[in-house]
């Protein structure tokens, strides 16, 4: 059921992931799990963000000592997105 709920979403975030990033990188921690996608070099406008499961990000941004808060606050979005579903778009 939490696939069916959470599918528009991931939908949207995994096809925009993919047209710019085609290979992503599964990252997983204890409460949450996404998939990465690199932009690629002078994508304007995002640093960093999460389409259901899928992780969009600048490697410009998300370097250095910062890495590893961007990351688990995104990996926090993913996991709002698996319990808001359809409704966490509008709600973020």
């Amino acid at each position: 059921m939490r696939a069916l709920w959470a599918a528009p979403t991931n939908l949207i975030g995994h096809a925009f992931g993919r047209l710019l990033c085609p290979t992503p990188v599964l990252v997983e921690g204890p409460a949450a799990r996404g998939f990465l996608y690199r932009l690629p070099e002078g994508f304007p406008g995002i640093g960093a963000i999460a389409l259901g499961s899928a992780i969009l990000y600048d490697p410009r941004f998300v370097n250095g000592d910062r890495a590893r808060s961007v990351l688990a606050h995104e990996l926090a979005h993913t996991r709002q997105h698996d319990r808001l579903g359809p409704l966490y778009l509008p709600a973020h």
